[in-house]
């Protein structure tokens, strides 16, 4: 996968250059935060605006993603969390608006995707993403590990791009005001990549290197021009690849620091800074303890698929270390997987001088010729194999290239639920997929392990397999004094009401009509006053790092926490208790606490979209009430998520720049209120009249020093959001509008709406009230015919760029005198033909209505509905939004005698629009489509 802006033009998928990666890295402790700047061209790749371009990138696995911003041009936008259909609304409906959009949304746990709307010619592109995450803790080093995935600087872009960028002073200013907003965002005069880290940590920092990479260090100071005195606890590291090595980042970036007491037990308790009552507990620890090693039947599952071409010489080395570690009683076999799976033997057998021999020979044969990776079906048979009376232990050998993973995570968590079976995973490569590897040994009760070609290999390997031979602890938990017993959340209902009884032979009752369910309570979901995440204290394993947040909601403050669990050693059959106490440390920094709050919210979404339900378990049984189970699932991470302000499964940022006709409005009032005249447009020539503009734009008025076209309420006051009429590149007239909040359709990207500048001249102002969308009065469509006498010139073909607008051409729009084309009435689209008749032409429009409600727009409609060339285009909205207000006005006045078969279609679609788009809209598109309808 590689990251990319990438957009459509004539028919090719585009890309645009990149011309630098800023990452600005601060470890603290435990924890890390990251602010990625990536800068993009459209000055070079394209000469007009694009509708849209998208944007797909990785991150570590379980980053919690805390900001999102962007500068386009020199319009900055600002994310916003948003519940995921909705911020897709909000976006679809601003791009089409004309307005500088974006929605950022997570793909996977570690691959997100930021869609640009409206990016004007010649422009930047800066995008700023802020996350943070938890180290994880290194074996080679015992220290903490950053990694930085691979195409956090991706191969690809259209030519070098020199320093000197072109864009002047003005550029300059607009990045320094948008980098002093957010911060640590690099230089306007940054090219190609730059990474650079800055670290503090409680202990002595003894080392910093990067196995992956070349990097500059300092220690004592976090950079080399501060003249600070020394402090042992900081250090600083940079990575810097100057154009043409922009392309130099081709593996994840490591970075390894070796810290005193970095490993020490450790807890710290975080006051909300902006919720009273509510506080966040962190507590972490690297185990270092000793048990007795017991026989166990260890199966090991090996990728060989194409993927793992440059990586099978790693994993015979890991084999040969493992079958040559085996204690005697053990069980093994070997499972290997790619398109297909098979197993060395049919059931494991006894660790001994000839199954050894065996294996060995099977290993030094091992090669990735097994097509593609299917990880599924091996683990399951391996399951179906395992011997019944011995503890299992699964380990798993993969590069992690294999994108469905939710199914094997659940069937993971269920086959080790017991406690009788734990998944390990050893992540092989330099590109391996972390969400893959860690998911494996959270849903599996075991560790995992990254193994590149440079690491410490026996040390890792060995390691492992000393955790998978330690006796299995399926008690931890935590506990201090006060701690709530309940930690699980109720579900109240309300009792059932009583209405009055319904008679089963009304005289007045009509059985065809749609009856209105009745008002019922909504369930009441209670949360517990302390929630843990993860929902099951993580294995502890020697050497390998467990943390686990709890959120505290009654004001309670531990002053120590205990940590206990106990083993069953089968060898002696006994019990060995384990248990550690922690004093716990109180956390003052508003921005430390934010963090922790943020980092214990991404613990809790992690949960849910893995299918641990921590406090919502037992509300629903997942085999008698599945779908109550996944609605509550969705509804609760779509809570967490707007509450902690973090992009996940269920919620998005969005990003919507704020009209500059709004401020110029403002200015227009003041020249109003002076008594100036106001103009409107003086016609352009006859044949390129637009009748629907009047239609679209109702009431407006110009001023001529502003330039600003004044949109009336319907009560008459002017509104916020305006038409901007002016000088765009190259002189063309650009006209920009709002669709949510406004009565503006928008026009396209920015670009022309019209050939030339218009000439002002004097037209009184039209007004109207507010009309009703779906059935107009006379008055109503009075008004519309007297709004639409006002010739407005049609866009020319020149100006089209792509944008998903309506466009049947230039000529003249359907008149209002003209009598509308009977129903009987159709013609061939393509080599599709149209329906033969009224009921046949309901049932294929109903094919074209989506799970939203809303119509999939497409030629076909129009043709069935006689509406093409019919001026629609001048509603410049959405395509689906007009293709749906055009079937419900269609279907209801043309065919009424069918109301039994489109009545409940037409009554979703209306709910969605109502709820989509806001009345002066659907007002604005219901008026062009009636009179292209002729009604």
């Amino acid at each position: 996968m590689t990251a990319r802006v990438s957009y459509f033009e004539c028919g090719s998928q585009r890309s645009l250059p990149l011309i630098s990666t800023t990452l600005r890295s601060h470890l603290v402790d435990l924890t890390a935060s990251h602010t990625l700047t990536q800068v993009y061209s459209n000055s070079h790749s394209s000469s007009t605006d694009i509708a849209e371009a998208r944007y797909t990138f990785p991150l570590y696995e379980s980053s919690a993603v805390t900001d999102f911003q962007a500068l386009v041009g020199e319009r900055t936008i600002k994310g916003v969390v948003k519940e995921k259909a909705e911020a897709k609304a909000i976006y679809e409906a601003a791009k089409s608006a004309g307005k500088v959009t974006a929605l950022f949304s997570q793909d996977t746990c570690e691959v997100f995707t930021t869609s640009l709307g409206n990016i004007p010619a010649r422009s930047l592109v800066v995008v700023v993403i802020k996350y943070v995450h938890e180290l994880k803790q290194d074996i080679d080093v015992d220290g903490l590990k950053l990694v930085v995935p691979t195409v956090i600087a991706p191969k690809y872009g259209e030519h070098p791009i020199a320093k000197d960028l072109g864009f002047g002073n003005r550029w300059r200013a607009c990045w320094g005001l948008f980098s002093r907003e957010i911060r640590d965002i690099g230089d306007a005069e940054n090219v190609g990549l730059c990474l650079s880290v800055t670290a503090t940590m409680s202990g002595a920092i003894r080392g910093i290197s990067s196995p992956s990479h070349p990097i500059s260090i300092g220690l004592g100071s976090h950079s080399s021009t501060d003249d600070a005195d020394y402090d042992p606890k900081k250090a600083h590291a940079t990575l810097a690849l100057a154009l043409p090595s922009l392309m130099g980042l081709d593996k994840d970036f490591t970075l390894l620091i070796n810290a005193n007491n970095i490993g020490d037990p450790r807890a710290f308790f975080a006051p909300h800074p902006a919720i009273a009552g509510t506080s966040t507990l962190m507590i972490t620890m690297v185990p270092k303890f000793v048990l007795p090693p017991q026989g166990h039947e260890i199966v090991f599952v090996v990728d060989r698929s194409g993927s793992m071409l440059d990586k099978i010489a790693t994993v015979r080395s890991a084999l040969h270390l493992f079958l040559a570690s085996l204690p005697a009683g053990s069980y093994f076999n070997i499972c290997s997987f790619g398109s297909n799976h098979s197993s060395l033997w049919p059931r494991s057998r006894k660790y001994s001088e000839e199954s050894l021999s065996v294996a060995k020979a099977h290993v030094m044969r091992l090669d990735s010729d097994m097509g593609g990776t299917e990880i599924l079906a091996p683990v399951t048979d391996t399951m179906s194999r395992r011997r019944p009376d011995m503890r299992t232990e699964i380990l798993i050998l993969t590069d992690g290239e294999v994108w469905n993973t939710e199914s094997m995570f659940q069937f993971i968590k269920k086959s080790s639920e017991d406690g009788n079976v734990r998944f390990f995973s050893l992540g092989v490569g330099d590109t391996v997929s972390h969400g893959l590897v860690e998911g494996i040994s959270r849903a599996g009760r075991g560790y995992s392990q990254i193994v590149s070609t440079t690491s410490n290999l026996q040390k890792k390997v060995m390691r492992m397999l000393k955790a998978a031979l330690t006796p299995h602890v399926n008690d931890w938990g935590v506990d201090w004094a006060g701690k709530p017993e309940a930690q699980r959340a109720t579900l109240a209902t309300p009792a059932p009401g009583t209405v009055a009884p319904i008679s089963l032979f009304d005289p007045n009752c009509d059985p065809d009509s749609t009856p209105s369910a009745p008002s019922s309570g909504t369930p009441t979901l209670t949360l517990p006053k302390v929630v843990q995440a993860p929902t099951m204290v993580p294995a502890l394993f020697p050497y390998s790092r467990a943390t686990v947040y709890f959120l505290i909601s009654n004001g309670h403050r531990p002053e120590k926490v205990f940590l206990k669990g106990s083993a069953h050693d089968t060898n002696s059959n006994t019990i060995c208790p384990l248990q550690i106490e922690i004093p716990v440390h109180a956390i003052t920094s508003v921005g430390a606490s934010l963090g922790l709050y943020q980092l214990a919210g991404r613990k809790l979404l992690q949960d849910l979209e893995e299918g641990r339900l921590s406090y919502l378990e037992g509300i629903y049984d997942e085999t008698k009430e599945p779908t109550k189970r996944a609605e509550l699932i969705a509804k609760e991470g779509t809570r967490v998520g707007l509450e902690f302000g973090l992009a996940s499964k269920w919620t998005s940022f969005v990003a919507v720049a704020e009209d500059e006709s709004t401020r110029e409005v403002h200015a227009s009032e003041d020249v109003l209120a002076k008594g100036e005249q106001t103009a409107s447009f003086e016609s352009a020539s006859p044949s390129s009249m637009g009748p629907g503009f009047w239609a679209f734009a109702q009431s407006a008025s110009v001023s001529p020093k502003s330039g600003a076209m004044q949109f009336m309420s319907p009560h008459g006051q002017q509104q916020a959001q305006a038409l901007s009429i002016g000088g765009g590149a190259e002189g063309r007239t650009t006209l920009s509008g709002g669709l949510f909040g406004g009565r503006v359709m928008g026009a396209g990207t920015g670009g022309a709406l019209f050939g030339a500048a218009p000439r002002p001249s004097t037209r009184p102002t039209v007004c109207y009230e507010k009309m009703n969308l779906f059935n107009p009065s006379a008055q109503d469509t009075e008004r519309v015919q007297l709004a639409m006498k006002a010739p407005i010139p049609l866009p020319s073909s020149s100006d089209s760029d792509g944008s998903p607008y309506l466009a049947f051409g230039s000529s003249p729009g359907y008149s209002p005198s003209s009598p509308p084309p009977p129903a009987q009435q159709f013609q061939q689209v393509g080599s599709q033909l149209n329906p033969k008749g009224p009921h046949e032409l309901v049932s294929q429009i109903a094919t074209l209505q989506q799970f939203s409600g809303m119509f999939k727009s497409a030629d076909r409609i129009f043709a069935w509905l006689g509406l093409q060339n019919c001026g629609l285009e001048m509603a410049h909205a959405d395509v689906d939004f007009v293709a749906t207000v055009a079937v419900i006005l269609a279907l209801e006045s043309r065919f009424p005698q069918l109301v039994e078969e489109w009545e409940l279609m037409v009554s979703k679609a209306k709910e969605a629009v109502g709820r989509l788009y806001s009345q002066g809209d659907r007002e604005v598109v219901a008026s062009v489509v009636r009179v292209a309808l002729g009604l």
